[in-house]
């Protein structure tokens, strides 16, 4: 009983050491980031300063990453992810000097909001009688020679499975003229193992954040699961303008995350 005690002591005091670690480097972040919204969203020291930012922050939280495949580093370039936790954005942040596309709700959240907003976040609504307008917002951020991380589930899975992609963004993309080819880089984002052991379909949930738990309690569980190592796997990019429409860009880019995701959970990658 001791013993047990003591383990939940120091799982205790690790979270805690985590939890003041990854707020004080917020607030350190949050000014700097405000003074960085008045250069320009391409400026390469924003882009530097701001990848910074997320890497110190996924170091605070005691992630390790992995990376397999050929990381593109193209612009304009469409990254596109499957998506089981808040956290695979500060992951891919750290990593691809990119915007993210995010659902309009995020803008209206306490401090998480905000700081999307100052990291350029662009936010939609899915509906007919908004896509076009965002269409058109996102055109312009591929046009200036930005890049864009999109998550095309439309919301958070389990983890262990890719949910069916939705397609209204990528229509017409390959109809615009860029001074460079648009290029789609499907990635595929995994939880792989908790203190060096592999993490199985149950242990995964921990992980994952659907959005109906509450945020805090789920942030401490992903702490006692720390240290946790998260496998990023690049597939093979293509030019949008080889895919005649919308949905057989969507089909292929889904096929390329769950095959990617399927091999890092066979441990083939």
């Amino acid at each position: 009983m001791m013993g047990s005690f003591l383990v939940s002591i120091c799982r205790f005091t690790q979270s805690l050491f985590h939890i003041v670690l990854f707020f004080l480097i917020l607030l350190i972040l949050l000014p700097l980031q405000f003074l960085l919204s008045f250069f320009s969203l391409f400026s390469p020291v924003r882009q530097n300063v701001q990848r910074y930012g997320y890497s110190l922050l996924v170091k605070s939280l005691g992630i390790k990453v992995k990376i397999t495949g050929d990381f593109l580093t193209h612009s304009p370039c469409i990254y596109a992810s499957n998506h089981s936790s808040y956290v695979d954005i500060l992951i891919l942040g750290s990593l691809i000097p990119a915007s993210f596309i995010s659902k309009y709700e995020v803008k209206s959240w306490p401090l998480v909001g905000y700081f999307a907003r100052l990291q350029g976040t662009l936010f939609i609504r899915r509906t007919k009688a908004h896509i076009h307008s965002h269409q058109k917002e996102l055109w312009d951020r591929l046009q200036r020679g930005g890049n864009l991380i999109l998550f095309p589930e439309g919301t958070t899975n389990f983890g262990s499975a890719v949910f069916p992609f939705k397609s209204a963004l990528l229509a017409d993309l390959n109809q615009k003229n860029l001074q460079k080819e648009l290029l789609v880089q499907p990635l595929s984002i995994c939880y792989s193992h908790s203190k060096g052991i592999p993490l199985g379909r149950k242990e995964r949930l921990s992980t994952s954040w659907t959005g109906t738990e509450s945020l805090l309690p789920h942030f401490l569980a992903l702490l006692a699961n720390s240290p946790l190592t998260v496998h990023i796997h690049f597939a093979p990019a293509f030019p949008i303008s080889e895919m005649h429409d919308r949905k057989t860009a969507t089909k292929k880019i889904e096929t390329a995350v769950s095959q990617g995701l399927s091999m890092i959970l066979q441990g083939v990658v």
